[in-house]
Protein backbone atom coordinates (compact mmCIF):
# COMPACT_ATOMS: atom_id res chain seq x y z
CA UNK A 1 0.00 0.00 0.00
CA UNK A 2 1.43 3.68 -1.02
CA UNK A 3 0.32 6.88 -1.29
CA UNK A 4 1.34 9.13 -3.97
CA UNK A 5 1.01 12.97 -4.03
CA UNK A 6 2.60 15.57 -6.01
CA UNK A 7 4.01 18.69 -3.93
CA UNK A 8 5.67 20.61 -7.02
CA UNK A 9 2.79 23.78 -5.77
CA UNK A 10 3.93 23.23 -2.48
CA UNK A 11 7.77 23.60 -3.46
CA UNK A 12 7.33 26.44 -5.99
CA UNK A 13 5.19 28.16 -2.77
CA UNK A 14 8.38 27.61 -0.05
CA UNK A 15 10.59 29.07 -2.87
CA UNK A 16 8.74 32.07 -3.54
CA UNK A 17 8.28 32.94 0.50
CA UNK A 18 12.01 32.28 0.95
CA UNK A 19 12.63 34.76 -2.05
CA UNK A 20 10.44 37.11 -0.88
CA UNK A 21 12.05 37.14 2.80
CA UNK A 22 15.29 37.68 1.28
CA UNK A 23 14.20 40.51 -0.56
CA UNK A 24 12.88 42.03 2.60
CA UNK A 25 15.58 41.31 4.30
CA UNK A 26 17.31 43.28 1.93
CA UNK A 27 15.66 45.84 1.51
CA UNK A 28 15.78 46.48 5.26
CA UNK A 29 19.17 46.08 5.72
CA UNK A 30 20.00 48.80 3.14
CA UNK A 31 17.45 51.26 4.29
CA UNK A 32 18.65 54.63 4.95
CA UNK A 33 15.65 55.63 7.20
CA UNK A 34 15.43 53.73 10.87
CA UNK A 35 13.10 51.09 10.78
CA UNK A 36 11.56 49.69 14.12
CA UNK A 37 8.98 47.21 14.62
CA UNK A 38 7.10 46.39 18.04
CA UNK A 39 4.81 43.96 19.48
CA UNK A 40 1.10 45.27 21.42
CA UNK A 41 3.60 45.61 24.82
CA UNK A 42 6.10 48.25 22.79
CA UNK A 43 9.16 45.41 22.87
CA UNK A 44 11.85 46.11 20.02
CA UNK A 45 10.65 42.45 17.94
CA UNK A 46 12.91 43.81 14.89
CA UNK A 47 15.39 46.54 13.71
CA UNK A 48 17.08 47.74 10.91
CA UNK A 49 21.39 48.91 10.89
CA UNK A 50 20.33 52.53 10.59
CA UNK A 51 18.33 52.36 13.69
CA UNK A 52 21.25 51.41 15.31
CA UNK A 53 23.14 54.49 13.62
CA UNK A 54 20.68 56.54 14.34
CA UNK A 55 20.24 55.80 18.38
CA UNK A 56 23.24 54.76 18.52
CA UNK A 57 22.56 51.48 20.56
CA UNK A 58 23.29 47.74 18.95
CA UNK A 59 20.96 45.25 18.37
CA UNK A 60 20.92 43.84 21.39
CA UNK A 61 20.89 46.40 23.27
CA UNK A 62 17.48 47.04 21.84
CA UNK A 63 16.13 43.93 20.99
CA UNK A 64 13.73 43.21 23.88
CA UNK A 65 13.08 46.35 25.23
CA UNK A 66 10.33 48.88 25.62
CA UNK A 67 10.80 51.42 22.26
CA UNK A 68 10.30 53.85 24.87
CA UNK A 69 13.51 53.72 26.00
CA UNK A 70 14.31 55.66 22.68
CA UNK A 71 12.31 58.48 23.40
CA UNK A 72 13.20 61.74 25.44
CA UNK A 73 10.21 62.99 28.24
CA UNK A 74 7.81 63.98 27.84
CA UNK A 75 6.78 60.62 24.89
CA UNK A 76 8.90 58.29 27.11
CA UNK A 77 6.02 58.69 29.90
CA UNK A 78 2.86 58.69 27.48
CA UNK A 79 4.17 55.99 25.16
CA UNK A 80 2.37 53.43 26.69
CA UNK A 81 -0.84 54.71 27.39
CA UNK A 82 -1.06 55.55 24.16
CA UNK A 83 -0.75 52.13 22.82
CA UNK A 84 -3.08 50.46 25.54
CA UNK A 85 -5.56 52.99 24.48
CA UNK A 86 -5.31 51.85 20.97
CA UNK A 87 -5.22 48.28 21.61
CA UNK A 88 -8.11 48.66 24.13
CA UNK A 89 -10.65 50.87 21.48
CA UNK A 90 -9.02 50.41 17.93
CA UNK A 91 -9.10 54.33 17.74
CA UNK A 92 -6.01 55.84 15.90
CA UNK A 93 -4.46 58.73 17.89
CA UNK A 94 -0.64 58.30 18.12
CA UNK A 95 -0.44 54.63 17.45
CA UNK A 96 -0.96 53.58 13.86
CA UNK A 97 -0.60 57.00 12.38
CA UNK A 98 2.36 57.59 10.22
CA UNK A 99 4.26 60.57 12.07
CA UNK A 100 7.26 61.64 12.83
CA UNK A 101 8.82 61.51 16.16
CA UNK A 102 11.76 63.00 18.63
CA UNK A 103 13.76 60.42 19.86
Amino acid sequence: VGTVRDITQAKHTEAALRDSEARSRAILSTAVDAIITIDDAGVIKSLNPAAQRMFGYSFHEMIGENVKMLMPQPYRGEHDGYLGSYLQSGKRRVIGVAREAVG
